[in-house]
């Protein structure tokens, strides 16, 4: 036999024997029951191994969607791909645990969940699209209005603020780079989108200070002068 057909079969051995090992898991997990299949993914979660975990609470949920535990494996599923970094697919099914068991235990960790899986899903880089934030915002905006009780509005509140800061940077710093280019009018309705909407951010005092800049620029020497009069009176104590 040539070398090289040897490596051609050496690869299908190799194919076969992942192949068949797959069938077996599936065939493994099949034969459980809903009690061992959420022991083994709980088992499997917290070892992170993520991949695994997610195949054992699937075959729960689809093999036996009247099991009392059906919603716990739900909301495992969805955490599982929340830690194996798929937020998406893990807003996907915190959602469907609040669509198909809205009375569960964990319908509440779920929504809040859900508008962290908007947040972590949002580029990293304030000059990408932040759409998903801005969905992050309103969900921890309802989840802090809709359970006031919860001993996850601080976290909430956390998230919230981050996501606010976030986006204060992004309109900020869109009102800097109008500024380098003297196109002092466009630079002020981003600055000015700061100070109304984002003016519980550090962003709101530099915007406030760049709206009087931008008039001093365009020679408003009097309408500057009152600016600047009026930051330094709110903002006395900023640098």
């Amino acid at each position: 036999m040539s070398r090289a057909r040897r490596r051609v079969r050496v690869a299908a051995v190799g194919m076969l024997i992942l192949l068949v090992a797959g069938c077996a898991t599936t065939v493994q997990l099949t034969n459980l029951d809903a009690d061992d299949l959420m022991a083994l993914g709980k088992q499997k979660y917290q070892e992170e191994k993520y991949l695994q975990a997610i195949e054992c609470f699937q075959s729960l949920i689809f093999n036996h969607p009247g099991a009392p535990n059906v919603d716990t494996a739900q909301y495992y599923l969805a955490l599982s791909y929340f830690g194996n970094g798929d937020y998406t697919l893990a807003g996907v099914e915190f959602n469907r645990l609040l669509l198909n068991y809205p009375s569960s235990a964990y319908a509440v960790n779920a929504q809040f969940m859900k508008a962290v899986c908007f947040f972590e899903s949002t580029p990293r880089d304030y000059a990408l699209d932040q759409s998903e934030l801005l969905k992050a915002i309103r969900q921890f905006e309802d989840f802090i209005v809709d359970y006031p009780e919860s001993e996850l509005v601080a976290d909430a509140q956390a998230y919230l603020a981050k996501a606010r800061e976030r986006l204060a940077r992004k309109y900020y710093q869109a009102g800097i780079v109008y500024m380098r280019l003297n196109a002092w009018e466009s630079a002020r309705i981003y600055f000015q989108t700061v100070v109304d909407e984002y003016t519980d951010t550090r962003f709101a005092a530099p915007a406030t200070y760049q709206i009087a800049e931008t008039h001093y620029k365009q020679k408003h020497y009097e309408e500057a002068a009152r600016r600047f009069a009026n930051f330094a009176i709110v903002f006395s104590e900023h640098e």
